[in-house]
């Protein structure tokens, strides 16, 4: 079970995360360091593992923590306040040269979270139908700017000159920056989507077209963690690849576990509508994971190639100045004994699964 962790992102996010009692010790023990502040969809697998009764079976205890950002989250796994962050890799990679070290052992989302989404009802049918266009990011410094610049030199296209950036935040004040025409399009990432979903505002997506199936949203570990901790490692590595299994076989029991967590993400009013909004956001997310399949052998992954050339796109739009050694930012020990999981086993709970 979670143990009760104090800090002020949890007066924040309220108290049921961090009300919960403490657990009784167990023979292993990480502390998370989630690249959000509050609990999201984004960390829905937490959830699962530990309501689900995963964590326990492992005889694994930890604590779940949250923090401003992905970089913030890096630099406490990187400086030994945490063990595991739950991330994507772009703290790890533009971190390298400032001395940050950690390596991603798991990675659970298929596309590369950061691309490009338009209104379903646009005229813009292709990356180049953008040229002369605003496009709508959270912020100038979110890791979905470089992504898209990189996705707009294929069609010729220059940030400034043939398209635009523009500041839009996040959901509601995209969405309003799309109805204004303020922007044709918006950068976010899949999280951010799945809430588009959750509201019932339809979107077109454009992903980039190298990189958009490097899953680069996982687990990053500390090189002490990995040293000294592998069984643990190994225990939340199989924990989370069971809590797919369980969402992929009953996203309703999913979205109810994620309530019991987060009750803010319930909408208020009609029950049934709540539900149906919900499991668009579930099902979105969902869609987005790995697709176990029984027996696989190295569900999880770190596709190293992918990530050669994910870093070497920082690298030609000038965020990197020179390219880190890709084999000191992942590692692939972790791969065998996470996948030693009885995927029927899981069904099997998740299909009976009563809230």
């Amino acid at each position: 079970m979670f143990k009760k962790v104090v800090m002020a992102s949890c007066v924040a996010a309220g108290a049921l995360l961090c009300g919960l009692n403490q657990a009784d010790a167990r023979s292993k023990s990480l502390i998370l360091q989630v690249g959000s502040q509050v609990p999201s969809v984004s960390t829905l697998l937490i959830y699962i593992a530990e309501k689900a009764g995963f964590l326990a079976e492992e005889d694994l205890d930890f604590d779940v923590r949250y923090t401003a950002n992905a970089p913030t989250a890096m630099q406490l796994v990187a400086a030994g306040n945490a063990d595991v962050g739950v991330i994507t890799n772009e703290p790890l990679i533009l971190g390298y040269d400032k001395g940050l070290r950690g390596r991603m052992f798991l990675v659970h989302q298929r596309p590369l979270n950061y691309y490009i989404g338009v209104p379903s009802d646009s005229p813009i049918q292709t990356l180049a139908d953008l040229k002369g266009k605003n496009i709508g990011v959270s912020n100038m410094g979110s890791a979905a700017v470089p992504v898209v610049k990189s996705m707009m030199q294929t069609v010729n296209a220059e940030a400034g000159k043939d398209y635009n950036f523009v500041p839009s935040g996040i959901l509601d004040q995209s969405v309003a920056a799309l109805k204004s025409n303020r922007v044709a399009a918006v950068a976010l990432w899949e999280s951010q989507y799945a809430a588009f979903a959750r509201i019932g505002y339809p979107l077109r997506f454009y992903h980039h077209p190298v990189l958009g199936n490097f899953g680069n949203n996982g687990l990053v570990a500390s090189e002490q963690t990995v040293k000294n901790k592998p069984e643990a490692l190994c225990s939340l590595g199989r924990s989370f690849i069971r809590a797919i299994i369980f969402v992929r076989e009953n996203p309703l029991a999913a979205l109810r576990i994620y309530w019991s967590v987060n009750p803010a993400a319930k909408d208020a009013g009609d029950p049934a509508a709540a539900e149906a909004s919900g499991l668009r956001e579930i099902e979105y997310i969902m869609k987005g994971y790995h697709e176990y399949k029984d027996g696989q052998k190295d569900f999880g992954r770190v596709d190293a190639e992918g990530l050669q050339r994910y870093v070497q796109m920082y690298k030609d739009e000038g965020v990197l100045k020179e390219m880190p050694p890709i084999k000191d930012l992942y590692t692939d020990q972790f791969v065998e004994c996470t996948n030693k999981v009885d995927a029927a086993a899981v069904r099997k709970l998740a299909r009976e699964w009563k809230s």
